[in-house]
């Protein structure tokens, strides 16, 4: 026997979590790709800076 209003509501919050976690996990990546860029752009910088 369920829990009154759990049903679809518990359905719609999972969906959300799966949501934020998917949208998590593709901005890591991106800052996973980017970051190597970024340190590079950076060492480039104080390089040209000097």
């Amino acid at each position: 026997m369920m829990r009154p209003g759990f049903g679809r509501r518990g359905l719609w919050w999972m969906w959300w979590g799966f949501g934020i976690f998917a949208i998590f996990l593709l901005f890591a990546r991106i800052a996973l790709l980017l970051l190597p860029l970024v340190l590079l752009g950076a060492l480039l910088y104080a390089f040209l800076k000097h």
